[in-house]
């Protein structure tokens, strides 16, 4: 069972497959796993990890020309696996920490600064080129979630994605959600709940350019209307 979403990829209208029946252990989740980045633990989501869920979405951009800007680089795992996965993409990571600029290289392009800080966000990408996936996998506080959106939303080209990942975290210190999470005690559920909402209302209103709103356990999928 899929939904067809519209796209468009290098000035051409295509149409690829979400399937909402992802299988685990597929090739992205191979190559995390080989990266050792933590969206390849598969307890995350009912035996499936966040590269099974991905995929699905993924694909049609695998073997194109594709610009990947994620927030949060950490360990480098995660560039490492988009540089494999996307052999065509260019790659940029934020990150606050200064260490983070050792994983820049061919194709990977890290920025050290705040993803919440208009000017961090233009020397990322002075050229201004349209992003095709952005990625949050930053603080995860929700008013730097929201924040973030709000200055990239513009930055990404139609029929791109935005994820928002570990929502969990969303809800502050609630230990029926977090389970042996740290969590993030600065948040509010309502704070990013008042986001979703105006989200979904524009998904809902003609002409606006949000096309859909996925949500899988811990994650948003936002997808640009073509």
């Amino acid at each position: 069972m899929g939904k067809i979403v519209t796209t468009k990829m290098e000035g051409n209208t295509e149409q690829y497959l979400v399937n909402l029946a992802p299988k685990p252990h597929g090739t992205l989740c191979k190559i995390g796993t080989k990266h050792g980045t933590d969206k390849a633990n598969h307890y995350r989501t009912d035996g499936l990890c966040y590269l099974d869920i991905y995929e699905s979405y993924f694909k049609n951009f695998k073997d194109k020309e594709v610009n990947i800007l994620e927030i949060g680089v950490r360990t480098g795992n995660s560039v490492f696996t988009w540089k494999e996965y996307f052999s065509k993409a260019n790659i940029f990571g934020v990150d606050i920490n200064t260490s983070c600029k050792q994983f820049e290289g061919e194709r990977i392009k890290i920025v050290i600064g705040d993803a919440t800080d208009v000017k961090t966000i233009n020397e990322i990408n002075p050229s201004e080129i349209k992003y095709d996936i952005i990625i949050d996998d930053g603080s995860h506080i929700n008013l730097d979630i929201i924040t973030s959106f709000n200055l990239l939303w513009d930055k990404l080209s139609d029929g791109g994605l935005y994820i928002i990942e570990d929502l969990y975290n969303s809800y502050g210190v609630d230990r029926d959600i977090l389970g042996d999470a740290a969590g993030t005690p600065a948040n509010k559920r309502e704070d990013i709940s008042i986001f979703f909402d105006s989200l979904i209302r524009e998904v809902d209103t003609p002409f606006k350019n949000k096309l859909s709103i996925h949500f899988w356990r811990h994650i948003c999928i936002i997808i640009k209307s073509s």
